[in-house]
């Protein structure tokens, strides 16, 4: 284990990250807002950023072969894309066959089950 690969990577990581959430505060964004959503998206890439810093520039190592990342498709593609669909359609299929249940595309009911739980401006 390289403690001091580590250690680099941890402190870039963190010195991007930390700048850029000050530079959003600066800046006097708001959270709750599209801006953030698309900050929040962003602010997730800079792991690898940080990764790359290290691995590409700093150490002048290949970055994919390094961690094994293969960009070859092969079947764990397929199931990666399918087996949630798959699982989603089985699960409304199985409950479907409970007594009681059935389907509405409308949401007919939401309203009722969720009206103990959330207000109806929340609606």
């Amino acid at each position: 284990m390289n403690r001091k690969k580590i250690c680099l990577f941890v402190s870039i990581t963190l010195l991007i990250s930390w700048a850029a959430a000050g530079l959003y505060y600066l800046a006097g964004a708001e959270w709750g807002t599209l801006y953030a959503t698309v900050f929040g998206g962003v602010y997730m890439f800079f792991p690898l950023l940080g990764t790359v810093i290290v691995q590409k520039y700093i150490y002048k190592q290949p970055v994919l072969k390094t961690y094994g990342v293969n960009t070859n498709i092969n079947k764990w593609f397929l199931v990666a894309w399918l087996l949630p669909v798959i699982i989603t359609f089985t699960t409304i299929g199985v409950s479907l066959l409970l007594p009681g249940v059935s389907y509405s595309s409308e949401m007919i009911g939401i309203a009722e089950y969720l009206g103990d739980f959330i207000t109806e401006e929340a609606m």
